[in-house]
């Protein structure tokens, strides 16, 4: 049986994602699993764990809207998506991407008792 080495839960979230790794910019609208630790993303790209990234979400109107701005490294690289796990994060992206994951929950009880128990990312 393999064990869950998750911290916090997921979400399916349908936005757009903008990563940048090894000097190349990838970008995808399908976040297979958002959570306020990490995500997988639907995006082929050759990255080995460890490899240093940013990831940007946006928010609304690409051009007006808010954004999530997250220093991340690659846990995992599949043939179809990456598993981030999120380093830093700064205030104002942290308070919006925490309410991303509890208004898409299917348990927002959890979520919340998740966001109050690890405040940070870690």
């Amino acid at each position: 049986m393999v064990q869950e080495k998750r911290r916090f839960s997921r979400v399916h979230f349908g936005i757009e994602a903008h990563l940048m790794a090894d000097k190349s910019v990838y970008r995808t609208g399908k976040v297979m699993d958002l959570g306020v630790g990490g995500c997988l993303l639907g995006i082929t790209a050759d990255l080995k764990p460890g490899t240093a990234c940013s990831l940007r979400f946006v928010l609304g109107n690409a051009d007006a809207g808010p954004e999530i701005r997250i220093d991340a490294e690659v846990i995992r690289s599949e043939p179809e998506a990456i598993a981030l796990r999120f380093v830093q994060i700064d205030p104002d992206s942290l308070f919006h991407l925490q309410n991303l994951v509890r208004y898409n929950a299917e348990d927002p009880e959890t979520v919340e008792q998740e966001i109050e128990e690890h405040p940070g990312l870690r």
